[in-house]
This record gives C-alpha cells, structure tokens and sequence, in this order.
C-alpha cells in the first residue's frame, strides 16, 4: 500500500479517522502546499488530515503546524490538524500531545480487517505485496491519550464569588456568546469539571485586571474555547479548552514575552506569537496571567494590526 491508496482508503471510509467526518478535498493546494485530506467535522471544525505509511518520524510534525498556520484566521483560530500513520512512537506521541495536534495510528493489519468486513476487494488487493507480521497481542489501532492518562495533577478551584450559573456553564462577565454558547463549547471540548473551573478562574481574573487598569476589552466564544481582543479587530489571546488542560496563545508582534517562547501567530512565519502555554494549575495560571496581560499592552501599541 502506497501514501495515495491509503488516502483512497480513508477517502470512502472517514470513519477510520472519526464518525460525522465530510470531506471537503484531496490533495488540497494552500499557497503551494498540499493537504491529503481536508474534512469538516460534526460540529463545523476544519480537520487537516496528514497521512503518512509505515512509522511517524520529527520532521512530519513541523510540517503539520506549517499547514495549521495557512488556514488560522481571526475569527476561528482553532483548525483542528491530525497525523494517521501505520505506527505512532510513544516519544512524538508525546510530542504531538504537547503542541495540540491529534494523531492516530492505524495498523496494516487493522486496514485488512476493516476492509474484509466490507467486503471491499477493490482495496484489499492494495496489501497483496506487504510482509505483514501479524501480532495478535498487539494494539491495530491507537488513537490521541488524553493527559486524563498520565500523572498529571490538576489544581481544583471552586467557583469565583458572583458567577452565575446557566445549562451547567457559568455566565462570565463581559463574554460575548453569540456565534457558540459557553455550554456547547464545553459540549464540544469535554472538559473535565476542574478545567472548567480554571477557565472560569482565569476569566474572572484577567478582566479583574483589565478593569482595574481602565483597559478596554471583549472576549468572544469561538468553537473551542475564547477570543480576547483590545478591540474588535486586535486579538491577543486565543484560548483553547481542552479535557485536561487550557492551551493559550498570546500575541507579540515584533518584541517577546519573558519566559515564552516566539511562534507563528495567525500566518505561516510570521513569528508575531507565542509558544503554547498550558493552564493546568494555580502556577501556570498565574502565568498566564501575566503573559496576556503583558500581549495586551503589546496588541493594542502595535500599528502592524490593521
């Protein structure tokens, strides 16, 4: 089986990767580059699907985030990118886990089991040729090990004073609700009951601090989690939930943010954000913190945002 026969497979078969999958193109041209397969998913999110045979290697991942850079914009900042191969090494699991990109592995013999109950023999003769070493005690298919997995301990807080509560999701000042309710935001991420109460911490806290400065601010839903902007047009925080975590982005146009790294912001190199930071405790939330307030002032002086 070759790289254009498993785009076929999963072409006729998305379920592979996940139910409620729409295709929306094959080998799909953004500035040059080609995406192997682009759907959309059940609750309207695009998914970049990279597909690779045999063993994911370091270099597949670079390539991923350049894809994921082509297509971010203002008003959904939140592409879903994923990796399929054959064989997925519990090191860059890791490391696709700590840059937010979804993976799957899909074994060989997985494939020719799915296919046999299809009876689809027009596939099947794709692995006429393999040397396939069947390994019954072996997983065929993995799928992205939620940090739910690991040893990671979350902080627990309980529910900033004034905060009310609607359909299971508390109301947060100021937050704009009108294109994704809070609660299908969380209907959608699946966050733990802590996470939820993190988010709900760190909102309460950075407008605490915006007010507090007289700065002017708007935060809006999007479809994984908030938008925090100066204005209507000058974003400097993008917000993900996740089920074990919060994923932050922060905006620094030309300068940097003491102690986070520099990353592309909404276009492939243009270096005007920051590494990821994850919202897993009280620390890491006080860093937070800090860092949007600090992408705030950064935002709002920069005259490169239009």
């Amino acid at each position: 089986m070759n790289e254009k026969q498993f785009e076929s497979i999963l072409e006729r078969y998305p379920e592979l990767i996940e139910h409620g999958l729409l295709l929306k193109g094959r080998q799909v041209s953004i500035k040059g580059k080609y995406i192997d397969l682009l759907y959309i998913d059940k609750h309207g999110q695009k998914l970049i699907i990279e597909l690779k045979i045999g063993t994911i290697v370091r270099n597949h991942i670079g390539q991923l985030i350049d894809y994921e850079g082509e297509l971010l914009s203002p008003d959904d900042p939140t592409i879903r990118i994923m990796i399929v191969g054959n064989r997925v090494p519990p090191n860059l699991r890791r490391s696709l886990e700590h840059h937010g990109i979804e993976w799957k592995e899909i074994s060989y013999q997985y494939l020719i089991s799915f296919l046999k109950e299809q009876n689809d023999y027009e596939f099947l003769q794709f692995f006429n040729n393999e040397n396939l070493e069947f390994n019954e005690d072996a997983p065929l298919m993995r799928k992205q090990r939620h940090v739910s997995e690991s040893t990671q301990s979350i902080n627990v807080y309980n529910k900033p004073e004034g905060l009310q509560v609607r359909n299971g999701a508390c109301l947060m000042k100021g937050l704009n609700e009108s294109k994704y309710s809070l609660q299908e935001v969380y209907e959608k991420q699946n966050p733990s009951p802590s996470v939820q109460r993190l988010l709900e911490e760190f909102h309460h806290q950075l407008v605490q601090r915006l007010d507090e400065n007289n700065l002017h601010w708007m935060a809006r839903t999007h479809i994984a989690g908030i938008s925090y902007l100066c204005n209507d047009r000058k974003a400097f925080l993008f917000l993900d939930v996740r089920q074990q975590f919060i994923t932050t982005h922060f905006f620094t146009g030309k300068s940097s943010i003491a102690g986070i790294g520099k990353r592309n912001w909404l276009h492939l190199e243009d270096n005007l954000g920051s590494q990821p930071h994850r919202i897993v405790d009280k620390t890491s939330l006080d860093r937070a913190l800090s860092f949007a307030v600090e992408a705030y002032h950064i935002a709002s002086e920069w005259t490169g945002l239009k």
